[in-house]
C-alpha cells in the first residue's frame, strides 16, 4: 500500500509487492499528465491573450480607418463648398461687369444719337431696336469674357 507515493509500513515491515517499475511508471505518468495539463493551460491562455491583442488591434485599425474616412469626407465637402462659392462669386462678378458694360454702351449710344439728331434729321429709336442692340452686345461680351477666363494662362 502506498500513501502519497510513499510506501506504507505494515507492522514495521515494508510491503514490496508491486513496488517496482510499475510505481515509477505511474508516478512519472501522473507527473507528465500534470505537466502536460499545465502546458496546455498556458498555451490556451497565450492563445486567448493573442486573440485579445489581435481583436484590439483590429478595433484600433477600424477606428483609424473610420476617422480617416470622416476626415476625407469633410475635406471633400469643404473643397466642394469652396468651389461653389468661387463659382457663385465669379458669376456675380461677370454679371456686374455685363451690367456696367451695357450701361456704358447705352450711354455712349444715347450720346451719339442725341449728337447725331441735333446735326441732322431726327433719328427715332424704338424700344425694340435698343433691346436688340443690348442683347447683341450682351452676347458679344459674354463670349469675350468666357474666352478670356477659359484661355490657358489667362486667369
Amino acid at each position: 500500500m502506498k500513501e502519497n507515493d510513499l510506501p506504507v509500513f505494515i507492522k514495521n515491515e515494508k510491503s514490496f509487492k508491486d513496488d517496482s517499475n510499475y510505481d515509477v511508471f505511474t508516478r512519472q505518468k501522473r507527473q507528465l499528465q500534470q505537466r502536460r495539463n499545465r502546458l496546455l493551460q498556458r498555451l490556451r491562455e497565450a492563445q486567448r491573450q493573442r486573440r485579445l491583442r489581435q481583436r484590439k488591434q483590429q478595433q484600433k485599425r477600424a477606428e483609424r480607418l473610420r476617422k480617416q474616412k470622416l476626415y476625407l469626407q469633410e475635406r471633400n465637402k469643404a473643397a466642394k463648398e469652396r468651389r461653389l462659392v468661387f463659382l457663385q462669386r465669379e458669376r456675380e462678378r461677370l454679371e456686374k461687369f455685363r451690367i456696367e458694360r451695357e450701361q456704358r454702351l447705352s450711354s455712349i449710344l444715347a450720346s451719339q444719337t442725341t449728337a447725331h439728331a441735333e446735326t441732322t434729321t431726327e433719328v427715332t429709336t424704338t424700344a425694340a431696336t435698343t433691346a436688340a442692340t443690348s442683347a447683341a452686345t450682351t452676347a458679344a461680351t459674354t463670349a469675350a469674357t468666357t474666352a478670356a477666363t477659359t484661355a490657358p494662362g489667362g486667369g
